[in-house]
């Protein structure tokens, strides 16, 4: 550590204040003759005067204490250990586990070890037995950067069997790695007999009375000239069903055959599939044989109709988002042609309607009579005091040929559903949409989800709001230009997620009917995967509809084998939440219970579990991978079985040096505790001297 002193206003100046101080001292002494003192007592007495005064004079100049600290850091060494379930110390014939914890144990003597386990994830911790389901070499070396590329990296030890089945492939990535990869390959590379169903592509989503096709790939190693099967069956609650079945014939060591099954969507509700090719003879991995999927056979789209006053971009923009959901059908018409009923849509969007050269009055009245949930979109050519009629929601004052150009921002005390934090994000930055200039006024129990900023400036004008009359839902969008905010979100997130989220869920909450009840259980989505974990959320009401949480709530989850698993919710602001953990594949029933105002409310719902047996389809080790890891990266690929070779390899790599940290710390010398004691107590001691002198 080395401190030095620095005086930022150093100069001429200081030494002529330093000086005076010596010159003031000596004055005051030895001029005045009432100090009648020795000769030796003046002269200690002028310096302990001079030396506070000079102190004074210093801590005004405002010199600062410079530390610089140097400190040398061993490097770090990063263990990462691939805990997939493609690798089971059991069948090794080398204690892997303790041969790890020893070379651990051992470089840590001159290095800083990091201890990492991955697989799906990485972690510091202990992975469990759901995580280790498929393997994630891009999360690995993601982890890495993040976590230690501004440390002193020496070397990176990573022990595998080369098999990844998510996530990119790691000879592609552009990782940040600059220093040598240590590789302890494990795993066997033999290729037994084999045969597997290898993908299934599939909708997930079916319409009841419609087919849908399942395309199914079917790979077989090592076994010329044998035969199976290929089966579908249908398994729900304990019974099953075979829909389909074809003797497979084996012609090749290295097979690949590709099926298109069509199946009839007969029943409305999750099914479950599985698709099976019974195992050979003396075949070593049978998990591979089967796959199980589920799809949901819905019992009808909801069927919406965009009628617009003239053909507009936005309409094609959002035609094209609204199909990327099963779940809807849309139909385009304008005014002026012979339009479709409107009995048979669930829902209208009226784009630039009503117009002035179109008031559409009798479709109007149609949708008020048939009480269909609405959709407006605004822009300039919408006559505002037809608009004004034609709804209760919003009312506009203004003249119809005026427009101006908002941007939009949320509303932070919209609740009637939720949004992303992206969303929040990314709307901001959206271009502005051309708006009816006007007074904007919200009616009713209108709720505004996003706001006009205009000119740079926050409104309370509504660019989008809901609200519900005579027990129909109505929306408005104050702008068209919705083309525009499609275009910029897949420029900013190649996916158009962003406007997707905003149309889906404006008319989801405008399509759907009104729940009354009083509490609510719904999963946090349909599907899971099984290395992820179930979350359920319970809303409860009261009789004024406001959302409470005061009473206990408890869930029961049942699969379809019967077991049931018990829990109590968590409390979280004025709802219910839970984080089951994570479950094996299959389906699952939901039951919450609740106890207000001595009733028992009890809701119900469903979510599925997909398996996850990616490390199992194929546990063939691929040692060329590490390889090709090693020569890109640089160091050394060994065998399991030469680990304790390993620690002594690293020592001798002279790249692996330790790295010299300096540090520099700045203090203003006013700060220093100990200097304003000093001047204290020196002054003290004059007084001291002085009194006892008798120089008072």
């Amino acid at each position: 550590m080395i401190n030095s002193l620095s005086f930022p206003n150093f100069g001429i100046a200081l030494t002529l204040a330093l000086l005076l101080a010596v010159l003031y001292a000596s004055f005051l002494y030895y001029n005045e003759k009432k100090f009648s003192t020795p000769s030796i007592a003046k002269t200690i007495l002028v310096f302990l005067r001079a030396f506070v005064v000079a102190l004074i004079v210093i801590i005004l100049f405002s010199p600062v204490l410079k530390t610089r600290k140097e400190e040398v850091k061993a490097p770090v060494v990063v263990m990462a250990d691939d805990v997939s379930a493609s690798l089971d110390s059991k069948n090794s014939n080398v204690d892997f586990n303790k041969e790890w914890g020893r070379l651990k144990e051992n470089l840590s003597k001159d290095y800083t070890v990091k201890n990492l386990e991955f697989a799906s994830i990485v972690s510091e911790e202990k992975l469990d037995t759901f995580q280790k389901k498929s393997t994630n070499f891009s999360n690995l070396f993601t982890y890495i950067d993040n976590q230690y590329a501004d440390q002193n990296i020496g070397a990176i030890l990573i022990h595998s069997d080369g098999i990844f089945n998510e996530g990119n492939n790691p000879l592609y990535m552009d990782a940040f790695i600059n220093t040598p990869l240590y590789i302890v390959a494990d795993g066997d590379t033999t290729q037994y007999k084999d045969v597997m169903v290898s993908d299934i592509f599939y909708n997930k989503i079916a319409y009841l009375g419609d087919k849908f096709t399942l395309q199914v790939d079917v790979k077989a190693y090592n076994a010329a000239g044998s035969f199976s099967k290929l089966i579908v069956e249908s398994k729900n609650k304990g019974n099953s069903k075979k829909y389909y079945e074809e003797n497979i014939a084996i012609k090749s060591n290295d097979f690949f055959t590709t099926r298109s099954i069509e199946l009839d969507a007969t029943t409305p509700g999750l099914t479950r599939y599985s698709i099976s090719v019974p195992a050979l003879g003396d075949e070593k991995n049978k998990v591979n044989n089967y796959k199980d999927i589920f799809v949901e056979v819905l019992d009808g789209r909801q069927k919406i109709l965009i009628l617009a006053n003239s053909p507009h971009p936005d309409i094609a923009a959002m035609k094209q988002i609204i199909l990327l959901n099963k779940n809807y059908e849309v139909t385009v018409g304008f005014t002026g042609d012979v339009q479709p009923k409107l009995s048979g849509f669930n829902m209208v969007v009226l784009h630039n309607l009503p117009s002035e050269k179109y008031p559409v009055k009798a479709e109007l009245e149609q949708i008020k009579t048939l009480k269909t949930p609405t959709l407006f979109v605004l822009g300039n050519q919408t006559s505002l005091p037809f608009f004004n009629q034609a709804q209760e929601l919003l009312s506009i004052s203004g003249n119809s040929n005026n427009t101006e150009e908002i941007l939009s921002d949320i509303s932070a005390g919209f609740s009637a559903f939720t949004v992303s934090d992206e969303l929040k994000r990314t709307i901001k930055t959206f271009p502005p949409l051309i708006t009816p200039f006007g007074e904007y006024k919200v009616k009713g129990n209108g709720l505004v989800f996003a706001t006009q900023n205009i000119k740079k400036i926050k409104t309370r004008y509504p660019q989008l709001l809901f609200g519900e009359s005579k027990g129909v839902r109505t929306a408005i969008f104050c702008g068209e230009g919705f083309w525009k905010w499609k275009l910029s979100d897949y420029l900013q997130n190649q996916s158009y997620e962003k406007v997707s989220e905003i149309l889906n869920k404006s008319l989801q909450w405008v399509s759907i009917k009104e729940d009354k009840r009083k509490f609510r259980v719904a999963p946090g989505k349909t599907s899971y995967k099984e290395n992820e974990p179930i979350l359920v959320e319970g809303q409860l009401y009261n009789d004024n509809f406001e959302l409470i949480n005061e009473p206990d709530a408890t869930l029961v989850i049942r699969s379809d084998e019967g077991k049931e698993y018990k829990y109590t919710f968590s409390k979280s602001a004025k709802s219910y939440t839970l984080n089951a953990g994570m479950f094996p594949s299959g389906t699952y029933s939901i039951l919450g219970s609740v106890t207000f105002n001595n009733q028992l409310m009890k809701a119900q719902n469903s979510f599925t579990i997909e398996s996850v047996n990616l490390e199992q389809q194929d546990r063939v080790a691929k040692h060329d991978v590490l390889r090709s890891l090693v020569k890109k990266y640089g160091g050394k690929l060994i065998y399991k079985e030469d680990i304790s070779t390993l620690s002594e390899l690293i020592r001798k790599d002279e790249s692996i040096k330790p790295m010299i940290f300096q540090s520099n710390l700045t203090k203003s010398v006013i700060h220093l505790k100990w200097i304003c004691m000093l001047i204290l107590i020196l002054l003290g001691l004059e007084w001291f001297i002085r009194r006892y002198l008798g120089s008072y």
